[in-house]
């Protein structure tokens, strides 16, 4: 929360109201990462207009106590709410010595007193890996969401294209005993059985995990289905993309990482390479003229139409020329961006003949970088959802969406 305080001291053992928008709130309570806590605030933060910062938190500004709502009295500068201890406060203020309630910010260097604990008003979390699944006449979507030392997978409802929400809000399936990451899933809905194929660990293995109710719980099935083993894999594999063809259950996958893709059959909880070789690798994207340099291949997205398998894959190369200056030519720089396969075999792939199907440009400099591609076909058209990053890749800004329908 840039200007403003991060984390405020709550009473042990209370827990915030569930919410959807501010409406579900009471008082100064602002829904925040679907819960009701009131908005903790510093000097540098802007509150909601006809609020200031009072008391540590966004409340009404006043000068008496006729202006502030419910029994609230004027302390301050900000409307408050009179108290003999904590329950008498909202979610995110405590009881002070003054006998009002207040926000008590706290983090690393102001810890809580006895009795309360710190919580966060919102954590940062890196959203990664979306893939698709419809069950009855819902799609929705499954992601990896990623913290520096964790990972676990989640459900969103598409409440519009570019709004979702996490549904339920914890997640739907964490890693296995001994592990501490798991992601990237990949959805097979059969039955109204939702199947998910997930990389384990930090490379570990693939797992497969199922579920009975929508995809919103899910039981393991296997955390080591496979493994990384042949020599290309360099000991990494992750990235699944299960699909179904002439009823046999198939993974793509990415070794490596960013080595190549290999092609694995599932079959009673096991998956079995079919091939000890990548069935692609970057080189096979590799155009003089429009993607050169191919350096890593990687997080397969399978559309079935027809006889045809649509593979689409983020690769890593240079698909810009030379940009010419003022003060000089300036080379182009590698970037990640979304390739194409199609096959009726899975023996040869035919590539998309010029270079990426989705690419954003930054000026005459190069191109932003998209990785982790997911694509989603409507009534109107075809969705693109993916991670976006930067021109070097080291900087993911979110999941991001591209149309085809203007």
């Amino acid at each position: 929360m840039p200007g403003g305080a991060a984390a405020v001291c709550v009473p042990d053992g209370t827990e915030a109201r569930t919410c959807a928008s501010d409406t579900e709130c009471s008082g100064i309570e602002r829904c925040q990462c679907g819960r009701c806590i009131v908005q903790a605030c510093d000097a540098g933060t802007v509150c909601p207009a006809g609020q200031a910062c009072r008391g540590g938190r966004c409340t009404g500004g006043c000068t008496q106590d006729t202006e502030c709502d419910g029994g609230d009295i004027c302390n301050g500068g900000g409307c408050t709410h009179p108290c003999n201890g904590d329950g008498d406060c909202l979610h995110g203020e405590v009881c002070d010595f003054l006998g009002v309630c207040a926000a008590q910010a706290c983090g690393p260097d102001a810890s809580c007193g006895a009795g309360s604990t710190c919580e966060p008003l919102a954590v940062d979390g890196d959203v990664r890996e979306p893939t698709f699944a419809t069950v009855g006449d819902e799609t929705f979507l499954f992601f990896e969401l990623r913290s520096r030392d964790s990972s676990a997978v989640y459900r969103a409802r598409i409440d519009t294209p570019l709004h979702l929400t996490a549904d339920p809000e914890t997640p739907v399936l964490s890693p296995p005993d001994g592990h501490t990451r798991v992601g990237a899933p990949s959805a097979l809905v059969r039955e109204g059985t939702v199947e998910l194929i997930v990389a384990v660990g930090s490379g570990d293995s693939l797992g497969l995990a199922t579920s009975s109710d929508g995809g919103r719980t899910f039981s393991w099935t296997s955390d080591t289905a496979l493994v990384a083993a042949e020599p290309w894999e360099n000991g990494w594999i992750g990235a699944p993309a299960v699909f179904e063809r002439e009823g046999t259950t198939l993974v793509l996958y990415e070794g490596g990482p960013g080595a190549g893709i290999g092609l694995a059959m599932a079959q009673d909880g096991v998956l079995t390479r079919l091939s000890p070789a990548p069935v692609l690798t970057a080189a096979d994207l590799e155009d003089a003229s429009f993607w050169r340099s191919m350096q890593s291949i990687g997080s397969p997205f399978v559309l079935l139409t027809g006889d045809t398998t649509r593979v689409y894959v983020n690769a890593r190369g240079i698909e810009a020329g030379t940009a010419v200056t003022q003060s000089g030519p300036v080379a182009p720089v590698l970037n990640d961006s979304v390739g194409l396969f199609a096959t009726t075999d899975l023996d040869s792939f035919d590539r998309f003949p010029t270079g990426p199907i989705y690419s954003a440009t930054s000026g005459l400099f190069g191109s932003l970088g998209e990785r982790e591609p997911a694509i989603r076909i409507t009534d109107d058209g075809a969705d693109l959802y993916f991670v976006a990053t930067d021109a070097s890749g080291a900087q993911s800004t979110g999941l991001s969406r591209a149309s085809t329908v203007r």
